[in-house]
């Protein structure tokens, strides 16, 4: 199969939502449409496109007609011109349409698996592992064959997510690879998908001469809740490195092994603050979220902004709706990473006052907030929210646009369950 068709055939079918108005009143217009998807189906993208072009131009209001001519022109590479039809619709009607804007969002992303910055078809990897179902399979799998291994480790990480048995051989075929990082990103993600037959591999990583291979194993293991792998780990607490040791800890406590519990009782209240406040996240895994979370709040008021930033994230992992308060009083934090730490915690709570702030990070100069923001708004954003991420869509970073993509999806989802 032709890669840009193929990778066009599962994105135009995720892009693919027909209104029930259109189906329910069958008019000229509807026939036509309807006409133009089959088009689409049988792969002519051109006629299809002017089909569509036809409806427009008898009205302009025709947003079903919008939302197939960008899908169409999407198919066939020509992403600007979608992007200046959707400009066209939004003239005409004006006001943001979910339907036509989700198809140009994945229409973005579709560009972004192909883009020449390994950066950006990361980028598109794990948005494709948030947003998409086991259509997203085949773009994945392309992905898998990148030449950096940090695309195809996000890759596989994505696969893990979309729920699809079928990904199961293909994950396979990596549980030996020869880079740690990209085996256990596959066993992970096939342990994900209940498969545990990998898992032996990282049991041996954990004896590997490399501490960074030991240490990551015992990352995945403790993620993945291997209660099998507790006698092990709990041998490595011994490894001579201190970070080894630390992970194993950490694992351990991911999997309720009490054992571990006086390690963080510990260096919860002692040593580097970066361990201090890591060791408050195990701590509150093992129940002691009292100490753990006035630990994190003392670690709040530090001087390092990194820190702060990090306190921040082990908090909103904590599940608990009291650490809002105290978030709450850093969202405007002299540091960029602080404030949006504070605000994807909001999100990671369910907290719409991180809206406001999520909005006015995009807007910032550096790309990696604008796309850190637009990527957390989708959690939490409403339809009132999809003009400033149509404007990140043209971004000049493609990882902002990606990131702006997946959240008008997720979106789009969101307005569609109500």
């Amino acid at each position: 199969m032709n890669l840009l068709l193929g990778i066009f055939l599962a994105f135009g079918v995720l892009g693919a939502f027909p209104r029930p108005s259109a189906a329910a009143v069958f008019n000229f217009s509807a026939r036509r449409i309807e006409k133009a998807e089959k088009l689409m189906s049988r792969g002519k993208f051109e006629e299809a496109s002017g089909l569509a072009g036809k409806l427009i131009a008898k009205d302009p209001k025709n947003i079903e007609a919008y939302t197939v001519k960008i899908r169409a022109l999407m198919a066939m590479n020509q992403f600007l011109a979608a992007h200046e039809t959707y400009d066209l619709m939004l003239l005409s009607s004006q006001v943001d349409d979910p339907e036509a804007l989700n198809a140009l969002a994945w229409g973005v992303i579709k560009e972004a698996v192909i883009d020449k910055s390994f950066f950006v078809r990361g980028s598109a990897a794990s948005a494709l592992g948030e947003v998409g179902d086991t259509r997203a399979l085949y773009p994945l799998e392309h992905l898998l064959r990148d030449e950096y291994d940090s695309v195809t480790v996000r890759a596989l990480e994505a696969m893990g997510r979309i729920r699809d048995p079928k990904a199961v051989p293909i994950l396979k075929n990596y549980v030996n690879d020869k880079s740690y990082l990209v085996r256990s990103a596959a066993i992970e993600s096939l342990a994900n998908l209940g498969d545990s037959s990998g898992l032996p591999a990282l049991y041996r990583d954990l004896d590997d001469e490399s501490w960074n291979v030991r240490a990551r194993a015992a990352e995945v293991l403790g993620r993945v809740k291997d209660r099998g792998a507790v006698p092990k780990l709990r041998e490595k607490l011994r490894d001579k490195q201190s970070y080894v040791r630390v992970r194993v800890a950490e694992a351990l406590a991911s999997l309720g092994d009490a054992g571990v519990l006086p390690i963080f009782e510990q260096t919860v209240l002692q040593g580097e603050w970066a361990d201090r406040v890591r060791s408050a996240g195990s701590l509150m895994e093992l129940g002691g979220k009292e100490e753990a979370l006035r630990v994190l709040q003392d670690a709040m008021k530090n001087a390092d902004w990194r820190i702060r930033a990090q306190a921040c994230k082990v908090m909103a992992g904590s599940g608990e709706r009291r650490v809002l308060s105290i978030l709450e009083r850093y969202a405007n934090d002299e540091r960029w990473e602080v404030r949006f730490a504070v605000a994807q915690a909001l999100v990671d709570q369910g907290d719409r006052t991180a809206v406001g702030q999520l909005v006015e990070l995009m807007n910032a100069d550096d790309a990696d907030v604008r796309g850190n923001a637009a990527g957390a708004l989708g959690a939490v954003g409403g339809p009132e929210d999809l003009a400033h991420l149509r404007n990140a869509l043209k971004d000049i970073d493609g990882r902002v646009q990606v990131q702006a993509a997946k959240s008008i999806i997720q979106i789009r989802r969101n307005i569609k369950e109500q």
